[in-house]
């Protein structure tokens, strides 16, 4: 699985955040928690104003630098024109503009912490350029279909 190469520009992302422990860790819990988060916000979507297009975020704290135990922040969030009405509980975050290396998972969420494991563990040693400070991206755009063995996701790393 090789990465193609994004430019994203800033976007004011609003959403719900719950914490994780990283599929890279013997005590994951990601495919509990995140799913869970994401059945949450979808209720709750309708709640923000100014909803930029049908894409959807999932912001992951920045892992670089983490033990694979430690608990990591997930934020299921939509872009948005502004973020001067935050509904209750949900927070707002400026995702910055940058370079992002971006990988399909293409099949069953069932399968995605292989995806991150071949990220993570795979291809990051060897990137031969520089991971940039920043969350990191899954992006859920109309290629997405969670009951479908032929959906698709990104997962972005932000680069230099």
């Amino acid at each position: 699985m090789e990465p193609r190469f994004s430019y994203f520009s800033e976007k004011i992302v609003i959403g719900l955040e719950a914490k994780f422990i990283s599929p890279l860790s013997p005590q994951a819990n990601s495919l509990q928690v995140i799913p869970r988060l994401w059945e949450t916000f979808n209720r709750r979507m309708k709640e923000i104003p100014e909803i930029v297009g049908n894409t959807c975020y999932g912001l992951i704290e920045e892992p670089i630098n983490k033990k694979p135990s430690d608990e990591i922040s997930y934020l299921a969030c939509v872009e948005a024109t502004f973020a001067d009405v935050i509904p209750s509980g949900m927070q707002t975050q400026i995702l910055p503009a940058g370079h992002y290396a971006v990988f399909t998972h293409k099949g069953s969420l069932e399968n995605l912490p292989q995806t991150y494991r071949h990220i993570y563990s795979e291809w990051s040693p060897t990137f031969q350029g520089q991971l940039r400070k920043g969350p990191h991206l899954e992006v859920y755009d109309d290629r997405f279909k969670p009951e479908s063995s032929s959906s698709e996701m990104d997962i972005c790393v932000p680069i230099i």
